[in-house]
C-alpha cells in the first residue's frame, strides 16, 4: 500500500480540463516556488512532509533538495488521487519519495519528526483551501521538529485583470468575486492561527506578475476564461451575447503586443516553531 510507485487504475479519472488546469497553475508559480523552497534551507538527509499534496508535482522539487539520503512524504487525503500521484511520479523512483492516502487506520503517515511540512492551497479542485485551518494546522504541529518549518503556500483567482481592459469583463469579474466565499489575506489569518499552535510566523510574500501573449500567465487566463465563462452565463452574470463579445475582445487582445496579463495572486507564508527559540 505504501509503495509509491505501485498503480492500480482507478474507476474514476481526471477530465482533460482539470488536468490542464493543474499543469498550467503549477507553471505559472514554477520558478517562483522554487525560490520559496530553496527559502526553506531545507539540508541532505532532512524530512519533509507535504500534505494534501495534489498531483505530486512539488515533491521532486524537495526530494532533489533533501537527496536521496533525505525523505519526501506526500499526504493524498483522496485515495483516487493518491493512484494519480504514484503513476506520476514512476520516472522518480529512488529520489525517496513516499506517497501516502493519509487514512490513519490503512495508510498512516510515517513516524517521526519532520523538518519541514509544507502545505500547498490552489486555485483548484485537488487542494482546496480547508474550511478550519486552525484544526489542521493542530494535527500536524506535533509532527514538526523542534527546528522545523511549516510553509503554506497558497494562489487564488483575484488580482486578475488585462491591460488594457476589458468592461465586460472588469464588470463580471466584479460581480463573481461578490459571489465568492469571503476569506481573508492568509497571512493575516495565519498569524493568528501559527501563534495559536506555537508557531513564530518567519515571512509572508505576497506574489503576482505581468507577462504578455504567449507566456505562461496568458495561457493560464486564456484557459481560466474559458472554463469561467460559460460558468457566469449560467450564474446571469453575464448574458449570451455579452459573452459573445467578450470572446471577440478577449481574442483581440491576445493577439495584440501589447497586452499584459496580471496573473492571480499567490502567498508564501513561513512558520517556524516556536520550541527552536527557546535557550
Amino acid at each position: 500500500m505504501n509503495d509509491p510507485f505501485s498503480f492500480i487504475l482507478p474507476a474514476r479519472t481526471l477530465t482533460p480540463q482539470q488536468r490542464l488546469q493543474a499543469q498550467l497553475l503549477d507553471q505559472l508559480w514554477e520558478s517562483e516556488l522554487e525560490e520559496f523552497f530553496d527559502r526553506l534551507e531545507l539540508r541532505p538527509g532532512a524530512r519533509v512532509l507535504v500534505y494534501q499534496c495534489g498531483l505530486g508535482s512539488d515533491l521532486p522539487r524537495l526530494a532533489r533538495r533533501v537527496g536521496s539520503q533525505g525523505e519526501v512524504v506526500g499526504v493524498q487525503p483522496d485515495p483516487f488521487l493518491a493512484h494519480e500521484v504514484r503513476a506520476n511520479l514512476r520516472e522518480h523512483r529512488g529520489q525517496g519519495i513516499r506517497v501516502v492516502i493519509g487514512d490513519p487506520a490503512h495508510d498512516p503517515i510515517p513516524e517521526g519528526l519532520y523538518e519541514v511540512i509544507f502545505v500547498a492551497w490552489r486555485d483548484n479542485e485537488l487542494q482546496p483551501v480547508p474550511k478550519r485551518a486552525r484544526e489542521l494546522l493542530q494535527r500536524l504541529r506535533p509532527l514538526l521538529s523542534p527546528q522545523g518549518r511549516l510553509a503554506v503556500w497558497e494562489d487564488r483567482s483575484i488580482g486578475m485583470r488585462l491591460y488594457p481592459s476589458i468592461p465586460i469583463l472588469d464588470r463580471a469579474m466584479r460581480r463573481w468575486q461578490r459571489n465568492l466565499p469571503p476569506r481573508p489575506p492568509l497571512a493575516d489569518t495565519l498569524a493568528g492561527e501559527f501563534t495559536y499552535c506555537n508557531i513564530l510566523l518567519e515571512s509572508a510574500r505576497p506574489l503576482q506578475k505581468a507577462e504578455i501573449p504567449g507566456s505562461i500567465t496568458g495561457k493560464w487566463m486564456d484557459h481560466w476564461l474559458s472554463r469561467v465563462g460559460p460558468e457566469w452565463v449560467e450564474a446571469n452574470l453575464l448574458t449570451p451575447r455579452q459573452w459573445l463579445r467578450l470572446q471577440a475582445q478577449w481574442e483581440g487582445r491576445r493577439v495584440n503586443p501589447g497586452t499584459l496579463y496580471y496573473s492571480p495572486q499567490a502567498i508564501g507564508v513561513v512558520g517556524k516553531a516556536l520550541s527552536s527559540f527557546v535557550a
